[in-house]
């Protein structure tokens, strides 16, 4: 059965490779011999090896183990084999083994055989253990993935689970985002742990974790303390069966049907708006029907709840570093969250859509519903944090500022999500058979990537106007950008949600057919048109080129470049790891303007190398019918 498992999980995970899922496997490739390398490196300081490959271990170990949560990628379910009379144990093996053979883990391999490396350093004896170890590790870091990815499911089935769910992903999305608020202070010690390895209290926690299990057999093995190498293999053989038991468990529960709890049975009034003090027209009852949605479907609470931690913990972890600046734009990222997660607002729904098609003239009614409860849901809250957070910090000439760009956010937000989701829809796993938090949606690159900058472009204008405020240190220009922030987000939420209200009326069958039934692979033709072999043939050193370019542009554009210039047009004191600020202050402007320059020359030269190549194609290679016709 096992090699049956891999087949399918391979074939499934075959199809699903995209250019942006090459560029983190390339990465991670990089860090894995980057692992082996330090394994060599300071093989002649015992301390600081075990140190640092107890600690690289840990990290892989939770990439690894957080890997499923976070990854849309198509591969082989428990769900998939729900029908079939499988035992859950036996089907745990199997899913383990078809697990084992994938990118990840093959990566991942090559990280934990540094335990290898290493171990052969010291002699046969410690190699060998070395390498087993490694093998182990790998086996535990993917049960206890498997693990986590079915508690997490489970734990969506209750309100208290949800909770916790939602503050992993705030949590872990504003680590991404403002992380590198205290790089500095750990960069700063990174000489210190090279030469000495971590202090002693972090030390003993990296080795007793499971993932410095391994390091420390072969640290014992190299000094031929035989005894403690056999009761850490115990302990790893224990601790791969009683993940393999726990993963038994909870995967007879996950291939259960999800129970659904119904609440008590009310009086229900004729008039759905007027208890919610909404008017009783058909956009109330849309509206209506979102607010209980948002509060009642469990995904999409848990999106709202991630929005709202994701902001909150943006603005707390600079104040670790004793940053409070980022307090007043609070409720800005939680709007601005508010916006990412609703960039599938109609895939949420799956196939509830087809009431609204199959209603005439409803569709124009259920984006303004939409977008008017989008409103009243993260409205009042983010207005509420952006005004206690900026009262606490004192920052008073911020008022308005932070005022003028909420407004605005909150109407390109609004008019953005209904926008997107009818565009770029990502279809997930219709809402009856969800059961982990990924489950409600897709590919989400495009939601990740380009609606966090889409709901700010809709600010620039606001922005403009209170930055030449500040500039002329004019209050009244500054205090003009609260109504050129109302306009402006009133303007893009009606322009935005008609344009969505007219694509839903005009392509919501093709909609509602990918909500169901997902993307459909292109039709494989005979002969390929003559784009695709043109940039097939393009030559390796330009395919090189592109890909560095298009992987890497945003590092200088970015956070290289945009980020300094706002923090100096701001006077924000934070270096962090902004290269421009580490310099005199007569070189900051001229590097930052040449880091923007750069990033977006790199991002041009990306997308002008490959047209001109099929330009240049279609010039030498014109198509025979054009040729013959010129003939005759």
């Amino acid at each position: 059965m096992v090699g049956v498992l891999i087949r399918m999980n391979l074939a499934m995970q075959r199809h699903t490779w995209s250019g942006t899922r090459l560029f983190w496997a390339g990465l991670g490739l990089l860090a894995a011999l980057g692992t082996v390398a330090v394994s060599v490196w300071k093989a002649d300081s015992p301390k600081v090896a075990v140190d640092l490959i107890a600690s690289a271990a840990a990290g892989w170990t939770l990439l690894l183990a957080l890997a499923p949560v976070f990854s849309s990628s198509g591969g082989l379910r428990p769900e998939h084999l729900a029908l079939l009379p499988i035992p859950p144990r036996r089907l745990a093996v199997g899913l383990l083994g078809a697990a084992v053979v994938s990118i990840g883990p093959a990566i991942a391999l090559i990280a934990f055989a540094a335990l290898g490396f290493y171990g052969f350093q010291l002699g046969v004896g410690p190699g060998t253990v070395g390498a087993l170890a490694g093998v182990l590790q790998l086996v535990v870091a993917i049960l206890l993935a498997r693990v986590v990815y079915s508690l997490m499911g489970a734990a969506m089935q209750t309100r208290l689970g949800m909770e916790l769910v939602a503050l992993q992903f705030g949590l872990f999305i504003a680590l991404m985002s403002v992380g590198w608020f205290v790089i500095q202070p750990v960069a700063g010690q990174t000489d210190r742990v090279l030469d000495e390895g971590w202090p002693s209290p972090l030390s003993e926690i990296f080795r007793m974790l499971p993932s410095g299990w391994g390091i420390v057999a072969v640290d014992a093995a190299g000094r031929a303390a035989w005894g403690l190498v056999a009761l850490v293999f115990l302990a790893f053989v224990a601790l791969i069966a009683g993940l393999l038991l726990a993963w038994s468990a909870l995967l007879a529960r996950s291939v259960a049907a999800r129970s659904v709890s119904r609440p008590p049975r009310r009086r229900v009034s004729r008039d759905v708006a007027r208890p919610w003090g909404l008017p009783a027209t058909q956009t109330g009852a849309v509206v209506v029907r979102e607010l209980r949605t948002w509060t009642r479907d469990p995904w999409r609470a848990l999106e709202l709840r991630i929005a709202l931690w994701t902001g909150l913990f943006m603005g707390a972890i600079p104040l670790l570093i004793g940053f409070a600046g980022a307090l007043p734009f609070v409720g800005i990222l939680i709007a601005l969250m508010g916006g990412v997660v609703s960039g599938n607002l109609l895939g949420l729904d799956g196939s509830a859509l087809w009431q609204t098609l199959l209603t005439p003239g409803a569709a124009r009614i259920d984006v303004r519903g939409r977008q008017w409860a989008w409103l009243l849901i993260f409205g009042p809250v983010s207005l509420a944090a952006t005004v206690i957070l900026t009262a606490l910090s004192g920052e008073a000439w911020l008022w308005p500022l932070v005022l003028s760009l909420l407004l605005a956010v909150l109407g390109g937000a609004a008019g953005l999500a209904p926008f997107f989701s009818v565009f770029f829809p990502s279809p997930g796993i219709d809402p009856r058979l969800r059961k982990n938090p990924m489950d409600s949606s897709g590919e989400m690159m495009n939601e990740v990537f380009f609606m966090p900058w889409l709901v700010m472009l809709t600010a620039a204008p606001t922005a403009a106007v209170v930055v030449q405020g500040l500039t002329r240190e004019n209050l009244a220009l500054q205090w003009a950008g609260v109504p050129v922030g109302l306009v402006t987000g009133a303007l893009f939420a009606w322009g935005l949600g008609a344009i969505a209200a007219w694509r839903l009326e005009a392509r919501g069958p093709e909609l509602l057919n990918l909500l169901l039934r997902g993307s459909t692979p292109k039709a494989k033709t005979s002969e390929p048109s003559l784009d695709d072999e043109a940039r097939q043939q393009m030559p390796l050193g330009k395919k090189v080129i592109v890909w560095i370019c298009v992987s890497l542009c945003w590092l200088p554009l970015f956070p290289q470049g945009l980020v300094p210039l706002a923090f100096k047009l701001f006077g924000v004191d934070v270096r962090s790891w902004f290269l421009a600020l580490y310099l005199p202050s007569v070189y900051q402007w001229p590097v930052i303007f040449a880091m923007i320059v750069v990033g977006a020359a790199m991002l041009t030269l990306g997308i002008w190398i490959p047209r001109q190549h099929v330009q240049q194609w279609r010039a030498a290679n014109p198509p025979q019918g054009s040729t013959a016709s010129k003939k005759g």
